[in-house]
């Protein structure tokens, strides 16, 4: 009975030190979740479509779908690190072996030479069917949320199209804002720091 009392008083003690423990443990600093790609202010437009980013600093691969996938279509769009030449945005064809980097189409003002994009720079990219077509339009937008660079680019089935050139892509517009951009519709809307419309543009037809 001695054992068991005395077994029985340990209990409690250990008890009451771990619980003293808990009561004292330290905070642990968790890392920041990701950014919601539909709020805050580390967008460059805003879009009822899916969007992905990516900066210099973070490696990872980022891609979108096409809608419409038929054989010597785009399948799918892919933003990677080129590694020595900075950034590529890759367009995959279904059925290809091959991919196009239209990043060779777009004026890299808000690159380095050698670096990718300019320190504290990342890119937004997402897809709207601005005609009003059933095909979407591709939009890259490069920037640090006071100085962006968009292009729209648009797809147009050319069966002479080869691997070397861009013959089946065009821009339809790029332009610099020093704001957000808000997509709706056939229209940009170019924002102010509160994200009031200012000036619009009408894409296409």
């Amino acid at each position: 009975m001695k054992h068991f009392i005395l077994l029985l008083s340990t209990f409690f003690i250990l008890s009451n030190i771990h619980a003293q423990k808990i009561k004292i443990r330290p905070h642990i600093l968790h890392p920041p979740a990701k950014t919601d790609s539909t709020k805050g202010d580390s967008i460059l437009f805003i879009n009822s479509g899916k969007s992905i980013f990516f900066n210099y600093s973070n490696y990872e691969e980022q891609s979108l779908k096409f809608k419409h996938i038929a054989y010597g279509y785009p399948d799918e769009f892919l933003i990677k690190n080129g590694s020595p030449n900075g950034e590529q945005f890759l367009v995959f064809y279904k059925g290809k072996h091959y991919a196009k980097d239209l990043g060779l189409l777009m004026n890299y003002d808000n690159f380095d030479e050698t670096d990718g994009y300019k320190d504290g720079y990342f890119c937004q990219a997402s897809f709207h069917d601005f005609n009003n077509d059933g095909n979407d339009e591709l939009i890259i937008s490069i920037g640090n949320g006071n100085d962006n660079t968009t292009y729209i680019l648009q797809y147009k089935r050319n069966i002479k199209s080869t691997m070397n050139d861009f013959n089946d892509w065009k821009i339809l517009n790029a332009f610099q804002t020093e704001n957000k951009l808000r997509i709706k519709g056939n229209m940009v809307y170019k924002l102010d720091k509160n994200n009031v419309a200012v000036d619009s543009l009408k894409i296409g037809k």
